[in-house]
């Protein structure tokens, strides 16, 4: 398990060692090398001390909030959407999706760009 982490961590996309492709877009869209080195060091510094959070603090919550739950204790991993389902209004949960749904299709441009600059 330890080295398949380690494998991870190595090459995460955008981590792969002389950049990767993700890291060469943000780089390549900056205006010189000043604000390319910026760009990228903003970009590893929000995504590896920032993104993470929300899940973090979630994670603990679901941990309290659905301490006895026996559905929760049998499928850990649906604390999360029981957290969702549980305590946010319906409006807040049509946001949830909205981002959940936003961040896929970033996702899916993000590949599609990417693919179509390697030819």
């Amino acid at each position: 398990m330890f080295l398949t982490v380690q494998w991870w961590a190595a090459w995460y996309p955008g981590a792969e060692p002389g950049g990767g492709g993700y890291v060469a877009q943000r780089m390549f869209a900056a205006r010189d090398e000043r604000s390319s080195v910026g760009a990228v060091l903003l970009f590893n510094v929000l995504h590896y001390t920032v993104r993470p959070w929300p899940w973090i603090l979630t994670a603990l919550a679901s941990m309290i909030y659905l301490a006895g739950d026996p559905a929760v204790a049998a499928d850990p991993e649906s604390g999360y959407v029981r957290m969702m389902t549980d305590v946010l209004p319906a409006g807040w949960r049509g946001v949830l999706m909205a981002a959940m749904l936003a961040a896929y299709m970033s996702t899916v441009a993000t590949q599609l760009n990417w693919g179509a600059s390697t030819s």
